[in-house]
C-alpha cells in the first residue's frame, strides 16, 4: 500500500506533465531555463499531510509493536523510502 501510494504521488505529477508536453509540443528546438521547466510544475501540499502520515505509522508501531515486533524495522524502512520520494518531488 505504501509503495502504491508513492507511486501515485509521483506518477500522475509526471504522466500530466508528459501529457501536456505531447498536446502542446514546443514550436521551437532551444534548451529551456531552469525557471521555466520547474515554473509547469504543480504546487505541493503541504507538509502537515506527511506529518500526518509519519505520525499515524508511528501510532500503529506502538499499538501493534508487541504482537509484530518487525513493525519497528519495518517502520524505518518505509519512512527511508517515503523521504526519498520526498526528495524527488
Amino acid at each position: 500500500m505504501f509503495l502504491g501510494l508513492n507511486l501515485v504521488e509521483l506518477g500522475v505529477p509526471f504522466a500530466k506533465q508528459r501529457f501536456n508536453r505531447f498536446m502542446n509540443p514546443p514550436e521551437d528546438q532551444k534548451p529551456e531555463s531552469f525557471s521555466s521547466l520547474h515554473f509547469d510544475k504543480e504546487a505541493l501540499g503541504s507538509p502537515m499531510e506527511d506529518y500526518m502520515e509519519i505520525m499515524m505509522q508511528m501510532a500503529m508501531v506502538m499499538i501493534f509493536g508487541i504482537s509484530f515486533p518487525l513493525a519497528g524495522t519495518l517502520f524505518w524502512i518505509m519512512n527511508f523510502l517515503e523521504i526519498r520520494v520526498d526528495l524527488v518531488k
